[in-house]
């Protein structure tokens, strides 16, 4: 056990402090958090994720997060809106705006069992496909027809359950990458720089 903090004692209380840091990282390395880590998976990804004005909302599908499937997403007043289907995106939109969307592009909602840790959030184009491959069951299919087209941007969000069954919705914002002059690269690759910044949680009965 390391020494407790002494009042006064400055070298005993950062001896103490370090002794405690070092602690959680172990138990970290060792994956004794995740569940904790999983159990609030929103509030982590946003501390991770790139700020930026663009907000996502995600309205599941009646197996919410527990099916993966290719919604549609629809762009109005600088908020992303992901639906099940092209559909109900048209419906929402209507209903919003007085008129069709007509901005909707095909958005791979990939479920992930389990979610991961801070330290294993995708932080690349190959990270995010690793992460699909290795816990999701049909999402490989959707990201790949969502590569094939080669876009310069695309939203895919990930969705999961916590150990309590509070479903976990997050955007992940893959692009292609920009040249001297900020233009996307005429080229097959795309990078993840970052998150969008909103992630949407619901509880499940």
């Amino acid at each position: 056990m390391p020494a407790p903090p002494v009042p006064g004692d400055r070298v005993r209380t950062v001896q103490a402090a370090l002794a405690e840091a070092f602690k959680l990282l172990t138990e970290n390395e060792t994956q004794q958090h995740d569940d904790d880590f999983r159990e609030d998976f929103g509030l982590y990804w946003l501390n991770w994720a790139n700020r930026s004005d663009l907000r996502v909302e995600v309205m599941p599908g009646t197996e919410g997060a527990n099916e993966s499937m290719l919604g549609r997403a629809a762009l109005m007043e600088g908020r992303v809106f992901v639906f099940p289907d092209k559909g109900y995106a048209g419906r929402f939109c209507t209903n919003l705006t007085g008129v069709a969307s007509k901005w909707l592009k095909e958005t791979p909602v990939i479920s992930i069992d389990p979610l991961p840790a801070p330290d294993r959030y995708p932080e690349t184009a190959d990270e995010l496909r690793a992460l699909v491959e290795a816990r999701s069951q049909g999402g490989t299919d959707l990201l790949a027809r969502l590569m094939a087209n080669a876009p310069k941007e695309a939203f895919v969000v990930l969705a999961g359950k916590a150990p309590l069954s509070r479903e976990h919705y997050a955007a992940v914002y893959p692009r292609r990458p920009l040249d001297r002059e900020g233009r996307p690269l005429n080229r097959r690759a795309l990078r993840t720089s970052g998150a969008a910044r909103s992630v949407t949680e619901r509880p499940r009965p």
